[in-house]
């Protein structure tokens, strides 16, 4: 047995280790909190907009409302990790809060995707057309089968990722474009030759046909981001009720992002490995941990509830019991 000095100190060390790792617990599970709460008073915003605009009857409205009004988070005993268990998220493509969301997870399948395809060469195309004072779903068709159009017949490109975003300018005027990423084959044409038949299959006339074209860095972080951007800026100042009406109903069964050829594959592999990886962390994690269940308030989440693995496994043990 050890000195009673020397077991003092050692149960001095272990209980330090564990207040600095609850007091680390809590700052990141509160730093997560208010991150979440930002993106929830966005969307909070737009669902007042729509409820003012449809009325209370309006089942887009109360989906975004419930959108993360119910989180989730296993918090570990023996270290300091806390991670999302569940949320009740509405997944609507113009939701803030679930685009932030599908902008965090896809960023990073991308950033996989790129590893899976290899090193090469890659360029960042972006498809534009002159401002619009009005949008509609077909305007929004006919302009993504004309950018298909410029990339597999014109570039002759099979493998790209493409994607739409709508930005709106001081006059409430819209600016529809597409980002396009595609690896160099050796066969790119010039940057005028290129505007030149992007005007041509547009429309628009080569004064008004633009096209942007950038070498992408190898550092894949940026343009990851870039392509799993919103499609509309919420919490953009320059927006008024009839510009969030107009999109909601123009971008309606609308995609926003979409892989072609190759990189549809490398995707594929990317989002598998992503998910093994993330359920070999968990094991390594072990069983040991709390769920803290928390809701919104209005102006903040608040805890409602906690309890152990175990008291969660009996409490789904006795709902199977009911159900069966």
């Amino acid at each position: 047995k050890p000195p009673d000095h020397v077991l003092q100190i050692t149960n001095k060390m272990i209980s330090k280790k564990k207040e600095d790792c609850n007091e680390k617990k809590a700052k990141n599970i509160k730093e997560q909190l208010n991150i979440f709460a930002e993106h929830k008073e966005k969307a909070t915003r737009l669902q007042n907009i729509l409820f003012e605009i449809y009325g209370v009857e309006s089942n887009t409205a109360h989906t975004i409302k419930r959108c993360g009004s119910e989180l989730v988070f296993r918090r570990y005993i023996n270290n300091d990790k806390s991670i999302l268990e569940s949320a009740n998220f509405c997944k609507h493509k113009l939701c803030p809060f679930c685009a932030w969301r599908w902008h965090l997870k896809y960023s990073k399948v991308l950033m996989e995707t790129f590893k899976e395809l290899g090193k090469g060469e890659y360029f960042h195309l972006v498809l534009t057309i002159p401002n619009v004072k009005h949008i509609t779903k077909d305007f929004i068709i006919s302009l993504r089968e004309r950018a298909t159009q410029y990339i597999k017949k014109y570039l002759k490109i099979k493998d790209y990722f493409l994607s739409f975003e709508i930005t709106v300018d001081k006059n409430g005027n819209y600016h529809p474009h597409y980002h396009v990423v595609f690896k160099n084959a050796g066969n790119i044409p010039t940057k005028k030759e290129m505007q030149k038949q992007w005007a041509k299959i547009s429309c628009c006339g080569k004064n008004y046909a633009i096209i942007n074209l950038d070498k992408c860095t190898e550092d894949t972080k940026g343009i990851s981001q870039e392509l799993t951007k919103y499609i509309l800026k919420f919490d953009d100042k320059t927006l008024t009720k009839e510009n969030i009406l107009e999109v909601f109903k123009a971008t309606h069964g609308i995609r926003k992002f979409s892989t072609s050829g190759e990189i549809k594959e490398a995707e594929k592999k990317a989002k598998d490995k992503i998910a093994t990886n993330e359920f070999e962390a968990l094991q390594e994690l072990g069983d040991d941990y709390f769920l803290d269940f928390y809701k919104w308030f209005g102006k903040g989440y608040e805890i409602t509830e906690c309890l152990s693995s175990e008291e969660m496994e009996e409490r789904r043990g006795r709902r199977k019991n009911a159900n069966d």
